[in-house]
Order: C-alpha cells, then structure tokens, then sequence
C-alpha cells in the first residue's frame, strides 16, 4: 500500500492509523517505519535481480532514458535512469533501474559517471543501444564522454546512439512562437474590472489568424503571409523546428522504411515537399543509410549487400582458334549469371501491406524472421528506441496515476512534416 500509493514511511507510526488499524483487528501489531524501509529494500532487490536476469537472458538491446529533476527547497539534483527492452514475446518491457542523487555542479563530467556506475552496476554497458536525453548542450557533452568511455566496440550505430527529446523540442517550438505573441494573448485573457487594458482591432485580427487556423496549417506559409508578427513567429518555430530536424530525420525515416506499410514510397513522397528537386536525391540517401546499418548487423552476406551480378564461368575453353567466333558464342551460353539480393532488396521490391491503424508492427517483424533474419534484428533495434523522456518525467509525478506510452515512430516522423502540411 505504502509503494502503490507513495505514502510517507511514517503513516505506520501515525495514531490514526494506529487506531484505525487496531479497529479492524486488535490483535494485529503494525510494524515500524524501519522495518517498512528494510522491507521495501529487499522488495527492490528481489525485484532488480529480475530485471538483471531479463536483460542478460534477453537477445535485445537496451535503451535508456534519462532526466534531471531539481528540488526547489534545497537545490539538490535527482536523475532518474529508465530502461526500455524488447523482451523474446516482442512485447516493450519499462524499468525504472535507479533513481540517484547527482551531487551539485550538474556538470557533464559528473552525469557521465553517474551514468557509466550505474551501466557497471546493471552489466549493460556492452549492451546499450541508444540514449534518451532531454536538448540542452550539457546533454550533448555528456553524450561525447560516454561514447568515449564505452568505446566504439559496444556501441552498433555511433550515429544513432544520441536520440533527443521530441516532447521537449515541440514544446520549446510552441514556447518560441507563443512568446512572439504574448503581449496581445495577454490583453485577450485579460479579466481587468477598469477595462485599462482592451485588446484592439490588430489584437483581435491576429487572435483570428493565430488561433482559428487549422493546426494543419503549413508554418511555411506562415512565414510569408504577410503579416509581421505571425511571420516573426513563424521563424522562431521553424529554427527550433529545423534544428532538431536536420539531427534526427534520418533516424526516423529509417524506422518509416521499417514499416511494411510504408517502406520507401513515404520517405520519396515527403521529401519531395521538404526538400523539393533535391528530395529525390534526399530519399536515395536514405535509402544507402539502410544498406549501411545492414552491414554493420551480424549475418550479412559481404559488404556489397546491393545487387549485383556474378558471373561464373565454365572450365577454360582455350582452344587452338582463340579468335573464333563460335567459340565466344558457346562460352556465353554456358555462363550462368546468379543474381544475388539482399535482404533489404526483397523487401524493398515486395508489395506493401494495406494501411490499418490497428496494425501491431513488432508482431510483424516477430513472425517475419525466417524470411529477414538480419533485417528483423534491425527492426528489433530501432523501433524499441524511445524518442522521448516523458516516461522519466512521470517518475517524479506523485498526483495521479503515472501513465507511461510510447509514442510512436512513425507518427512522430510523420509529425515533424507539420511545416508543410
């Protein structure tokens, strides 16, 4: 009860609950605060042994999340780790693995040895996969130093380790562009008694373009509609926007040509729009970037995993008349010509599946091994990565009921196209 609902260790020596507890039932003893500490530690215990067995036993990766929380009263800085594993069922277990002190300054050296003692403590450090992280340049330094720490051996893919926060970057989007129109959203929400405040005919013109406009609507239109302030806020959007973008939009529309739905038909449509004449060169890209993660998997065939032509040819046919025609003719009638594809390209070249919202992507690549095996494994690996570190916000929430989500791959790259839908 005392776990379930966070109470205070205390409550067991408060009289009400001592009285209450009697009321039930006299004869039950009701134990001390001490000894509900030493048995919520062997309760962790029994419980982080469990979760030390499923990550070794498990085939899978593991994705981390971490966040910063600071109290107000003292200052005193608190990381929460949580780690993400897609167990051998294909179904995404959560683990809260350590919620630890950080002492003061929140520096980036000292984060990454909050971090790598932990990955020690766990027996995860050869088997991290990528790390979560909120935006903010400590972040990135204290990403240089682990990849440094780790070493290059135990990390698959250097370039896909560091994933950043898309709740955090939306929200700084909403924020950069809300503050540009603060003064007038003001005079709107107003309630003044003295009416020293009234909103005017541009207040009220810029709440109708601002707040009835589609939520559709292309934020590169808004750029140039013609109307300064809609337009100053549109750039302060779009530069936070295209900051995370140009960091993070490979990733995702390799995920995007994971789906069996979509594969690369997506990718070509979209950057189209975003990128214009050079989507088409944009897309190919991507499309390389696929080969390159098949290379770098166990079970790949060479590292000419593209189609190509292999021509074997029969015993030496040298004979007396080596300029004879015929002789030419007859050797390339024997030549076998074996065309040898890679995963990737049967996949590629097979139809899609119809689109159903409904459809269970992880289940799809579970039942799909024999026929993509190498492949499968990728899938394993990138649709596990969280792209957010809401589920470790969550961990300091003590109202409510703490609800944890992953947000979906393909929705969010498919999100990140908002300035031109």
């Amino acid at each position: 009860m005392i776990i379930m609902h966070e109470y205070p260790l205390s409550m067991v020596e408060h009289a009400g609950f001592r009285r209450f507890c009697h009321a039930l039932q006299p004869v039950f003893h009701v134990i001390s605060r001490n000894t509900v500490k030493r048995d919520i530690f062997k309760i962790y215990n029994v419980e982080k042994l469990k979760t030390m067995r499923l990550m070794e036993r498990n085939k899978s990766r593991v994705y981390l999340i971490t966040d910063m929380w600071t109290s107000i009263c003292k200052k005193r800085g608190f990381m929460v780790i949580t780690a993400h594993i897609n167990d051998d069922s294909w179904k995404i277990q959560s683990r809260i693995l350590r919620l630890v002190y950080v002492p003061c300054p929140h520096m980036a050296e000292a984060l990454c040895q909050v971090l790598m003692d932990n990955f020690l403590e766990w027996n995860i450090d050869r088997k991290l996969s990528t790390l979560t992280v909120d935006n903010c340049t400590t972040n990135d330094a204290m990403i240089d130093l682990l990849v440094e720490k780790l070493g290059g051996d135990h990390i698959r893919c250097k370039s896909l380790f560091h994933v950043q926060c898309v709740a955090h970057i939306l929200n700084l989007i909403v924020k950069y562009g809300l503050d540009v129109i603060k003064s007038s959203i003001v005079k709107l929400k107003l309630k003044n008694s003295q009416y020293k405040s009234c909103p005017n005919d541009d207040d009220w013109n810029l709440a109708e373009d601002i707040y009835l406009c589609d939520i559709k609507v292309r934020l590169s239109e808004w750029v140039c509609c013609g109307i300064d302030i809609v337009e100053e806020m549109a750039l302060n959007m779009l530069e936070k926007y295209d900051k995370y973008w140009d960091n993070t939009h490979e990733f995702l529309a390799v995920v995007v040509v994971l789906d069996p739905r979509f594969k690369l038909s997506l990718i070509e449509y979209y950057y189209k729009q975003i990128y214009g004449e050079h989507g088409v060169g944009m897309a190919e890209d991507i499309q390389r970037r696929c080969y390159n993660l098949l290379s770098l998997y166990p079970g790949k065939s060479s590292s000419k995993d593209r189609s190509e032509s292999l021509s074997k040819a029969p015993p030496s046919t040298y004979l007396r008349d080596r300029t004879s025609l015929s002789d030419y003719l007859d050797q390339q009638k024997k030549t076998k010509t074996v065309h040898v594809k890679s995963e990737l390209d049967r996949y590629l070249k097979e139809e899609q599946l119809p689109k159903c919202d409904d459809f269970d992507i992880l289940a799809w690549w579970k039942s799909n091994g024999l026929k993509y095996p190498v492949l499968q494994v990728i899938a394993r690996d990138m649709l596990t990565v969280p792209v957010s570190i809401v589920a470790s916000e969550s961990s300091f929430s003590t109202s409510g009921s703490v609800v944890r989500f992953q947000l979906s791959m393909m929705r969010i790259w498919m999100l990140m196209t908002v300035r031109l839908m």
